[in-house]
């Protein structure tokens, strides 16, 4: 697992934004918002975590497992690696 640390670095990446907001985009804002307010998923410009406590770790792996119970797919079979962190960043 990547520490806290190792993936601020990886998030800090030339290009890791731009990645990240297609990313976004194109497979999350359906369900959390252009603006990534909330619709059919939870708000993600507030400091409430329904799952995890904001960490980057806790992101990336929501990112990667999902939520099914809650209709979240995990995309990890969906998305690279480097997709993944770049959405999460």
């Amino acid at each position: 697992l990547e520490t806290e640390e190792d993936l601020e670095k990886l998030m800090a990446a030339s290009g890791t934004l731009e990645i990240g907001e297609r990313v976004y985009t194109t497979t999350c804002s359906a369900c959390h918002g252009v603006h990534l307010q909330g619709l059919i998923g939870p708000n993600l410009t507030d400091k409430f975590w329904l799952h995890g406590k904001g960490t980057r770790a806790d992101i990336v792996a929501l990112v990667r497992k999902g939520v099914p119970e809650k209709g979240m797919p995990a995309w990890e079979e969906a998305l690279k690696s480097e997709e993944v962190l770049a959405v999460t960043a």
